[in-house]
């Protein structure tokens, strides 16, 4: 942190001499940062055997991703708002998200007032899109294992949607008809892109050419 921290001055300074700026800030959510602290499989099993000293561990991990967001925003003249990372969400059942993720989710979301409140998650979240719209956030950027019609129907009157290409067999390996086909489907499946930011269903892979981003962009202007 303190590394990346030092990093983006200069980092500003080049960007903007392009013409460019640093519009968002990130950090690991509060489940994900437990997750790398005690293994994944650890820590899932924690929430049932230790579920006190688990909520006392994303205490301190919720504390982390807020400091870390305001830090970054305090060596940025620019940041308009956060994104936050966390799919270990996703692994839990209703009742246990309640318990152990939602109150740490609201915690960081409410901690920024006035910044866009952007949320990834591309594990299997379908069963947790009404809570996660709780939370406070303004995008949810989801997998494509979720169906963007459903999630568009029961949560898109209420945060925007971000996806959801499929990002390894169609963004990164597809041909440029093919992310243009997954794309008219996605907004076909929002009433014509109503609340609908066109991305990839989760990071963008390494290596994605060049001409299947550009088919992306065109295709969000049909």
């Amino acid at each position: 942190m303190p590394l990346i921290l030092n990093l983006y001055p200069h980092i500003e300074r080049s960007v903007n001499k392009e013409k460019s700026h640093i519009k968002m800030v990130a950090a690991r959510g509060p489940l994900a940062t437990a997750a790398h602290i005690r293994g994944v499989t650890e820590f899932l099993v924690d929430l049932k055997l230790y579920p006190d000293e688990t909520k006392r561990l994303l205490e301190i991990t919720t504390q982390t991703a807020i400091l870390f967001l305001r830090a970054q925003i305090a060596h940025l003249s620019e940041v308009e708002g956060i994104l936050l990372l966390d799919d270990i969400v996703g692994f839990l059942s209703p009742t246990d998200y309640l318990e152990f993720a939602h109150p740490c989710l609201k915690e960081i979301f409410s901690s920024f007032e006035g910044m866009v409140k952007v949320y990834h998650n591309d594990s299997k979240i379908d069963h947790l899109l009404e809570p996660l719209a709780e939370t406070g956030l303004h995008v949810l950027n989801f997998g494509f294992n979720v169906d963007m019609q459903e999630a568009w129907q029961r949560v898109g009157h209420r945060i925007r949607l971000m996806g959801n290409i499929p990002t390894i067999e169609v963004l990164a390996e597809g041909t440029p008809e093919e992310v243009q086909f997954h794309a008219a489907q996605c907004i076909r499946k929002t009433g014509g892109g109503r609340g609908l930011i066109l991305s990839a269903g989760g990071a963008v892979p390494p290596d994605t050419p060049a001409g299947n981003i550009d088919a992306l962009v065109e295709a969000s202007r049909i």
